[in-house]
């Protein structure tokens, strides 16, 4: 696509949600302005349970009004199945690549923003479609980390188990603290083992710094 609008001479703006935030915008200066000392990974996850899944709907025509054909556009030729139309399509190999290309790719975009990456070195994952019984695809419980020149980050996504975390996250873990940060806000956490005039001390001895939290 880079080479086509390169070709034809055209200017290709490709937006993504949270970085008009402003509290995203006031996150990122934190960072990179040594807040939390060195980041050195970065800690990304989706847990939720939706047992047993979305169901498996028969095959049949498309509704009135929707133009199957170019919905589908280069895809494989299948019958129309409500689970491969809107939203549910994210579930299905010929159409995207589940949680990970759902909301991991957007928790990826605010890291790259964050700390001025491009790619990654490499990239291993493993996962699988263990619990949901529904006629979807694409991993239930999948792990991917990404590792760069001196830092990584890991994503992880459960379909089938809650757990006792916030049901989905990004936390940036530096030298000297962390920063959680979701669309509702974001949290700084000092190291507790560093005192607070032990070097370079964060810009505030406060335990927490919080901004646009909700209640």
């Amino acid at each position: 696509m880079v080479e086509v609008a390169r070709r034809h001479r055209r200017v290709v703006q490709v937006g993504t949600q949270q970085r008009s935030g402003p509290h995203y915008l006031k996150a990122r200066e934190l960072i990179r302005g040594g807040h939390i000392g060195k980041v050195v990974s970065v800690r990304m996850w989706s847990y939720r349970n939706i047992l047993p899944g979305f169901g498996t709907p028969a095959d049949g025509d498309a509704p009135p009004g929707l133009d199957y054909d170019n919905w589908l556009g280069p895809a494989p030729l299948r019958r129309y199945n409500p689970n491969r139309s809107l939203y549910h399509f994210r579930w299905f190999w010929d159409y995207s690549g589940g949680q990970m290309t759902n909301l991991g790719q957007h928790s990826l975009d605010v890291v790259h923003w964050f700390l001025d990456a491009t790619a990654p070195r490499a990239v291993t994952s493993a996962g699988g479609r263990f619990t949901l019984r529904d006629n979807g695809e694409t991993p239930d419980v999948q792990d991917a980390r990404f590792d760069y020149t001196d830092w990584f980050a890991t994503w992880s996504h459960r379909e089938c188990s809650r757990g006792a975390s916030p049901w989905r996250g990004l936390e940036f873990c530096g030298t000297r603290g962390s920063l959680t940060i979701s669309r509702q806000g974001f949290v700084v956490t000092p190291d507790p083992e560093i005192a607070p005039g032990d070097g370079e001390p964060l810009a505030t001895a406060r335990p927490q710094v919080a901004l646009g939290c909700r209640a």
